[in-house]
């Protein structure tokens, strides 16, 4: 949806109220915008990790969590996710 910021992330959002574990959806989400400590996504981030063990949706968490924690200023869970990321070797 590029070009249509507003409309994307209302329609992730309304996928993530559908169905509150989809993966996909929130990384997304994520990438839309610069992450502030007001959003909730790290939580879920983490929550969704813990349930987890399918490679790809594991990628897609790590590489959230890594743009979340860089918006964030913490650049040493950053660097630990995108590390984490960059090994599943999985680009989605």
């Amino acid at each position: 949806m590029l070009g249509r910021l507003e409309e994307s992330e209302t329609v992730f959002k309304e996928c993530l109220s559908l169905s509150p574990d989809n993966i996909l959806a929130l990384k997304e989400l994520v990438g839309l915008r610069k992450v502030t400590a007001q959003d909730d996504y790290i939580d879920r981030l983490l929550e969704l990790k813990n349930k987890t063990h399918d490679a790809e949706d594991q990628t897609r968490l790590y590489f959230a969590l890594g743009k979340a924690y860089y918006d964030l200023k913490e650049f040493d869970k950053s660097v630990f996710s995108s590390k984490l990321f960059s090994e599943k070797k999985i680009i989605n």
